[in-house]
């Protein structure tokens, strides 16, 4: 009997080659938008920290910690009843690198790194997906601008308090997923401790975090009093313990840190009210985190672009898009499960509780909703997991649509933050690589030459005072006049037991120079120095003037009567 031929009954193998399964594919571009983002993140920081002046608010930090590298301990930032855990961070950084301006604001970019590893961590327990976790952590670092900007600025409390923040969401939804040890527990009550010290604001991740725990108590089987009571307990004394050099100093101020009338910009004619800061918050602090308006100027995006036409089509599409997006997060995490639900209503609240804050009304340089940005990551992630589930169930949902729909928010995210930079600050593809180096180099040449002149002591505008006093490294100590608020009590006493202590002035030709390092370019208290020398010879009081780059400073031969604060 014939045989069939081999190749009829055993088709010789061929080789084929395999396509990665959709899902593979999407995996992979998602991590690579992660990583896209991440790298756009650290440029621009490293462009703002190579760029950008400090700030006497930063100095006051730097101070600070200078002082707690010497053994020096304090509650709270010098001269307010809040803002104590930063300063901390900041000398761990002097320790290490110097204290330099480069370390002071490249602890708060490092604090923003840590945030969003925990945005990443924090991710992994509202949804199902590794590569959506990971666009979260990195949508929270890359984006926006203003969170960029805002954190490469040291302004002593608000990096820790939103790390502390993410920390005690975490632990909150560890708890929830069935973990009780004990150690995370304290854990949970341990960050929100330090994080309440570092600033009440923390409160706005602890409602979330709360919602979290009480429905796991409430979800927890019988009996549930002898489960929880201890672990709660230990959960209070870990809180007490962070926050323990808070209680300690409060108590004794009369609770000043929750006074609203002890906040900075609380007694001013710019302040509307409660009702007046939450509409500024809609209309413009909340646009800022979503990139519709400039840091620094408040100007809508595109607003000094192309034709009329296009500016507005522009920013339409833009603002539709931006508001959209957000509006569907928001609203996917209020019909998800319990913890995103949590996680939406602490959303929901959060302009509400921002406008209890009487600085809220000053919102171009997004310090006061730097929050915002880790939150929406949080909410997009989730909502996109919830468009992949027809039924609204996380488990049946189709990882490739929801990756798909999260880089494209990603990538959106990162142009946009990319063309504000460039609206913002001027910063393209020509001009990125440009000036770089020490942005305080003329301020730090200006303390050198008043230190070379022998000037020790002596009074300058807030602006001036500090910044010098950081940059000078001790060898000149400047205080403050009223109307400015009196940082260091020990730096006054100086400046005031020395026997002629200098007064320092911006001459007319520096006066560009000079605001572009210090920001604000008046006399000590307001006055001119032609009002000042005028004081002086009023009083017949002998004077020298020495030229010290970007200031002036005029040392009477003995001290003069204090001139009348300026207006």
């Amino acid at each position: 009997m014939d045989r069939a031929p081999l190749r009829d009954s055993a088709p010789a193998p061929r080789l084929v080659l395999l396509a990665p399964a959709p899902d593979r594919r999407f995996e992979t571009i998602a991590f690579a938008t992660a990583g896209l983002a991440v790298a756009v993140g650290i440029l621009v920081r490293a462009w703002f920290l190579f760029h950008h002046p400090s700030t006497s608010d930063e100095a006051v930090t730097g101070l600070i910690a200078q002082q707690i590298l010497h053994g020096h301990t304090y509650a709270f930032f010098w001269g307010q009843p809040f803002g104590g855990v930063e300063p901390y961070v900041v000398a761990a950084f002097f320790g290490v690198l110097g204290s330099g301006t480069l370390a002071l604001t490249l602890a708060p970019a490092c604090l923003s790194a840590a945030a969003a590893l925990l945005v990443w961590r924090v991710a992994r327990r509202l949804v199902t997906d590794r590569a959506l976790a990971a666009l979260a952590g990195a949508l929270a670092f890359a984006a926006p601008l203003a969170a960029d900007y805002t954190t490469t600025i040291e302004g002593g409390y608000r990096g820790v308090t939103l790390l502390c923040g993410l920390g005690t969401l975490l632990f909150a939804l560890r708890i929830h997923d069935g973990r009780r040890e004990y150690s995370d527990l304290l854990a949970l009550g341990l960050f929100a401790g330090v994080g309440w010290w570092s600033l009440p604001e923390i409160a706005y991740l602890g409602l979330p975090a709360s919602l979290v725990v009480v429905l796991a108590v409430l979800r927890a089987p019988r009996p549930r009093l002898a489960t929880w009571a201890p672990r709660l307990a230990a959960a209070a004394v870990a809180f007490a313990l962070g926050a323990l050099p808070w209680i300690w100093a409060d108590v004794g101020s009369g609770l000043a840190s929750l006074d609203p009338g002890r906040f900075p910009g609380t007694h001013t004619p710019l302040d509307p009210g409660y009702l007046g800061r939450l509409r500024i918050i809609f209309e413009d602090a909340l646009p800022l985190q979503l990139n519709l308006r400039r840091v620094g100027s408040g100007g809508v995006l595109f607003g000094a672009t192309g034709t009329v036409t296009l500016e507005r089509l522009l920013f339409t599409v833009l603002a539709v898009a931006a508001v959209s997006v957000a509006a569907l997060a928001v609203g996917a995490c209020l019909l998800g499960d319990a913890r995103a639900r949590a996680l939406g209503l602490g959303l929901v609240a959060y302009p509400f509780l921002v406008a209890l804050q009487p600085g809220t009304w000053y919102w171009v340089d997004g310090r006061y909703t730097v929050y915002t940005g880790t939150l929406l990551a949080l909410a997009v992630v989730v909502g996109a997991e919830m468009l992949a589930s027809p039924r609204g169930d996380r488990g049946s949902s189709q990882p490739s649509r929801a990756r798909a729909v999260a880089v494209a928010v990603v990538l959106v995210a990162v142009v946009v933050t990319l063309a504000d930079l460039h609206q913002s600050f001027g910063v393209g593809p020509g001009t990125y690589a440009t000036g770089w180096g020490d942005p305080d180099r003329p301020a730090v040449t200006t303390a050198a030459a008043l230190a070379r002149q022998g000037v020790q002591t002596g009074y300058a505008n807030y602006w001036i005072a500090y910044k010098t006093d950081l940059l000078s490294e001790g060898r000149v100590t400047l205080g403050v006049t009223a109307p400015d608020p009196v940082r260091s009590g020990a730096i006054q006493r100086r400046v005031e037991r020395s026997g002629r202590p200098s007064w320092i002035f911006v001459p007319p030709a520096e006066v560009s120079r000079a605001r572009a390092q210090f920001g604000d370019v008046a006399g000590p208290g307001g006055v001119s120095e032609r009002a000042f020398l005028a004081s002086l010879r009023q009083q017949r009081i002998p004077y020298r003037v020495l030229d010290a780059g970007l200031v002036q400073a005029v040392v009477p031969a003995r001290p003069p009567r204090p001139p009348a604060p300026a207006g």
